[in-house]
């Protein structure tokens, strides 16, 4: 967890609340390309560069 010390992060117990940060491109992009989450968030659509 030392590499997100720079980050605004809230420790909610069960729950890490962090500012997003490059290394979360991948993740992110794999997130938005789901079908459920375009159905509901059509702006959410990403492309890779």
């Amino acid at each position: 967890m030392e590499r997100f010390n720079n980050l605004f992060t809230i420790d909610c117990g069960e729950i890490l609340l962090r500012e997003l940060s490059m290394e979360d491109v991948d993740a992110l992009y794999e997130l938005t390309s789901q079908p459920e989450v375009y159905e509901f968030l059509p702006d959410w659509r990403s492309a890779r560069a």
